[in-house]
């Protein structure tokens, strides 16, 4: 399974010492910068006024809020 080659253990070891330095330092600066909340995606929130509003808000953008804040299916 391993390559023979001494030229392709040398790119194997190359490329696995550069795998584990690219997930140490994504881990190290995934520590030291905080995520960005930008709220981007969060429609205002007005109060229906009528019937009308209120059956939109149930059958069109209840099924969209639903999705997003159910975990995904296996």
């Amino acid at each position: 399974m391993w390559p023979q080659d001494p030229s392709r253990k040398e790119v194997l070891r190359f490329a696995v010492s550069c795998r584990i330095l690219t997930l140490m330092l994504q881990a190290l600066f995934n520590a030291i910068i905080p995520d960005h909340h930008a709220e981007a995606f969060s429609p205002p929130r007005l109060a229906p006024s009528g019937f009308v509003d209120q059956l939109v808000e149930v059958l069109c953008l209840h099924p969209i809020l639903s999705a997003r804040l159910s975990p995904p299916h296996s």
